[in-house]
């Protein structure tokens, strides 16, 4: 199978120094949401992907209820779909989980397949005295991460700041990372092995 590899990484910094600091860099679309895409081309004809494409997504993500909507005539099918990723245990505390959820698309014609993976939000699961729950849209959650390092990085370059306000600025941006890297990178291992997988399985 040939492939045709495009990824929209078009990143929304304002420092070229703080991506090459960043530790979780997506690939995103022109607004900076979380946007993973690709293209294969096949020998394969437009029913038999789109049928591949069905399957895998049931088997995937474990319910004939995954997809949503599909349309074999138009060779369009969407699916919601949810991985595993940051996962905590403490004796005292109990046990913590995140999921990352999030629509798959593909869209299909003879010979060609495309995939998008976009809108991903995170739910945050606490299991000890009783069960909570809390989600977060990532697109902003990551933009915000983004923000944060372009804006230590420019405090730190940036002669016209007091001494005091660099400080303020640079902890401020600390601290939202330190709180929020470990969750955004483990979300984004789970769902760079996901689609790895899939590529592997579904589009040999």
């Amino acid at each position: 199978m040939k492939k045709n590899f495009f990824m929209v990484s078009l990143v929304l910094v304002f420092a070229l120094g703080s991506l090459s600091a960043q530790k979780v860099v997506f690939p995103t679309d022109s607004k900076g949401n979380i946007y993973f895409t690709n293209e294969y081309e096949t020998n394969q004809s437009k029913a038999e992907l789109f049928e591949a494409a069905n399957l895998w997504a049931v088997s995937t993500f474990k319910s004939g209820d995954a997809v949503f909507s599909k349309d074999a005539e138009k060779g369009e099918l969407m699916a919601n779909g949810t991985v595993k990723s940051k996962a905590a245990y403490n004796p005292f505390a109990g046990y913590f989980q995140e999921f990352v959820t999030f629509i798959i698309k593909f869209n299909v014609t003879d010979g060609k397949i495309t995939y998008t993976l976009y809108k991903p939000t995170l739910s945050e699961t606490y299991a000890g005295y009783g069960t909570n729950t809390k989600t977060t849209n990532m697109d902003d959650l990551y933009i915000e991460y983004v923000k944060a390092y372009a804006n230590k990085e420019s405090a730190k370059n940036d002669p016209t700041l007091s001494k005091k306000d660099q400080k303020s600025i640079i902890k401020a941006a600390d601290e939202f990372i330190k709180d929020k890297e470990e969750s955004l990178m483990e979300a984004e291992t789970a769902l760079r092995d996901l689609i790895k997988m899939m590529e592997s399985n579904l589009f040999r």
